[in-house]
């Protein structure tokens, strides 16, 4: 059999040590200086330092001049100060810095030992894959002179802006919202069509949108070519800036409890490519926030609760999202699914023993169990030591939906490797029963959703449950 991609990963490590040593030289003590920000509305730009060189990363908020103008340094400080700490992981492919120093705020104990265990969770990813040490400590400093004291919120309603990422998660998300009666707006980052086209299929027109980037300098003197930018950590700390402005209590995101199994664990330290969607994180999110940057805000997942292969079987009841929604990294910039990589394995995997043949046709261009390859990112998905490195289920997930989908298809059969029974072996191996019952019918904890609105969701969870067992119910247990 082939060797995995996930393994093949693994063993590139000892080489990229060795390319390291060379460009970024130990003892690697240098230190990431967040020197301060400008308010240049729409823009906000944050000035970094590293010895004599300086890099500007910046936020761009797609809102009217005069509501941003309500914004000000001496009064939404901590706002600016949150979201320049979260751009810092971002910059460590300058070098693995030891250190990451404040300037224009003074943190106090708690605020740093919270920065730097979110720090190594953030950067475990990114230190694994470059061949570095996810356990290296991380010292977060400051040596500015304003502390950091919550901005009043009592302007704060009950109602959350949905984070919007494309996916069928994101689609999920706003239904249960809308199915519970919470009201929303949507919030995306970098609106591209694919995120607009979901919001028109939702019905829910009112949206808000922004763009950042990392600083373009640090891009060029990149001693790590390719790495994580803190995609999730900005998003979460530039949304704060809209839901402080437009008075929405909640930031939601439809972040699944799969979010939570971490790729694998190294020395100790859980290296998870959904670092940024767990409910780790959703916790330092709420207490920094509560105690040292907005009062009342909250971040919780609504789909917290159930994991991603059950959200693609209630992605199956709301129809009007299945030729808006969009789950490839790899085909992103094409719009078009790439059908080569775990992502399509995984979600096609999903959705199969739930939508008519015709409609993945429909959504992917063909059947994606023609292709070798992706049959071979079925058997990754269902039996690789490490986890690739996409968002997808868990282990048993995988494994009870290749188990499903084979069920739904008795008598699909394949001439060349991997054949069905390839497939089968892959999935055997579980008490489909008892993975059913934690997959497919658990409300799962921990979560953060507010009290009032858990049982309304449990409800209606419980209600589309149903549904899919009086549509399906050769495949699906009750």
């Amino acid at each position: 059999m082939q060797m995995s991609t996930t393994r093949l990963s693994a063993l590139k490590r000892p080489l990229k040590k060795v390319r390291n040593f060379f460009k970024d030289p130990l003892p690697r003590d240098k230190a990431l200086i967040f020197e301060d920000y400008e308010l240049k509305f729409p823009d906000i730009i944050f000035t970094y330092r590293v010895g004599n060189q300086r890099y500007n990363s910046w936020v761009r908020f797609d809102l009217p001049i005069h509501q941003l103008s309500n914004l000000n340094r001496e009064n939404h400080h901590p706002l600016f100060v949150n979201l320049g700490l979260a751009f810092a992981a971002g910059h460590f492919i300058l070098s693995d810095f030891a250190t990451i120093r404040c300037d224009c705020a003074k943190l106090n104990d708690q605020e740093c030992a919270l920065l730097e265990q979110r720090m190594m969770a953030a950067l475990a990813e990114f230190r694994y894959l470059q061949g570095l040490d996810p356990s290296r400590p991380v010292a977060v400093l400051s040596s500015g002179k304003r502390a950091l004291h919550p901005v009043p919120f009592a302007h704060a309603e009950e109602k959350a802006l949905m984070l919007n990422g494309g996916g069928k998660d994101s689609c999920v998300s706003a239904e249960l919202l809308k199915g519970i009666g919470l009201p929303f707006a949507w919030l995306s980052a970098h609106p591209n069509p694919i995120r607009l086209r979901v919001i028109d299929r939702s019905g829910n027109p009112e949206k808000y949108a922004f763009d950042f980037s990392l600083s373009e300098q640090a891009k060029t003197d990149a001693v790590y070519p390719w790495g994580a930018e803190p995609y999730l950590q900005v998003i979460t700390a530039a949304s704060l800036i809209i839901s402080y402005l437009t008075g929405f209590k909640y930031l939601v995101t439809g972040a699944e409890h799969s979010a939570d199994d971490s790729n694998l664990i190294y020395k100790g330290v859980e290296v998870n490519h959904q670092s940024g969607k767990t409910s780790t994180f959703e916790n330092f999110f709420n207490t920094f926030i509560q105690n040292s940057v907005l009062q009342e805000a909250k971040l919780f997942s609504i789909a917290r609760p159930f994991t991603d292969f059950r959200l693609g079987e209630m992605f199956s009841h709301f129809p009007q999202y299945f030729d808006a929604f969009f789950s490839c990294n790899m085909g992103m910039g094409k719009n078009k699914w790439c059908n080569n990589c775990h992502k399509c394995a995984f979600t096609y995997m999903a959705l199969y023993p739930f939508f008519e043949q015709q409609t993945l046709i429909n959504i992917f261009g063909q059947d994606l169990f023609k292709i070798p390859t992706i049959r071979k990112y079925m058997i990754e998905l269902t039996t690789a030591t490490i986890k690739p490195w996409e968002c997808v289920g868990t282990l048993d997930e995988c494994k009870l939906a290749l188990r499903y989908c084979l069920k739904k298809s008795p008598n699909m059969e394949f001439n060349e490797w991997p054949r069905r029974s390839d497939l089968e072996k892959s999935c055997h191996d579980i008490q489909e029963q008892t993975v059913h019952e934690h997959v497919m019918s658990t409300f799962h904890t921990p979560h953060n959703i507010p009290g009032p609105i858990e049982q309304p969701l449990r409800d209606l969870a419980s209600s589309l449950r149903k549904k899919s067992i009086q549509r399906w119910p050769e495949i699906i247990q009750s």
